[in-house]
């Protein structure tokens, strides 16, 4: 194995067990640094904002996310079988200099958190009303956001 893999626990499952299909839910975390300079150290691991954000416009963009909806504008798949996801948190904390929104959904559509992001980023900064969220999410003609850069946003947990 890599050396940057490493094996925490081990579970016996059943015969029948797939790693994707049975997951109940994800949940994503991506990561800020909002300080006038980028951090060398986290420059890799951390989306670099040159601002602080508005967190409580979007904290409001946020909430917008939450609950049963359907994510066709928030993906890049062109085929699935259906588009609606469940966003069970959406919780944004933020310390000193760093920021992060972790994501906690039944299942995501590819690239939906980074969509996700962009939105909340874009509320953050001005560029977008929190409201542009619920728009987009009851299907009105808004203008996406660009997904948020992949190299903030981990894979903090999968719930069995």
């Amino acid at each position: 194995m890599p050396r940057d893999i490493a094996v925490m626990s081990v579970s016996q499952v059943d015969e029948r067990f797939h790693s994707q299909l049975n997951a109940k839910s994800k949940i994503y975390e991506y990561r800020l640094d909002t300080g006038n300079v980028a951090n060398v150290f986290r420059r890799k691991y951390a989306y670099h904002t040159f601002s602080t954000p508005d967190f409580d416009a979007m904290r409001k963009a946020a909430g917008y996310f939450e609950g049963k909806h359907d994510f066709k504008a928030f993906t890049t798949a062109k085929k699935s079988k259906s588009t609606e996801r469940t966003i069970k948190r959406i919780n944004i904390q933020y310390e000193g200099t760093r920021a992060y929104i972790r994501i906690e959904a039944d299942d995501f559509l590819h690239n939906m958190a980074r969509f996700m992001i962009g939105m909340l980023l874009d509320a953050g900064n001005g560029i977008k009303k929190p409201e542009d969220v619920k728009r987009c999410l009851d299907g009105e003609n808004v203008q996406m956001s660009l997904p948020a850069e992949s190299y903030g946003l981990f894979l903090v947990k999968v719930v069995y």
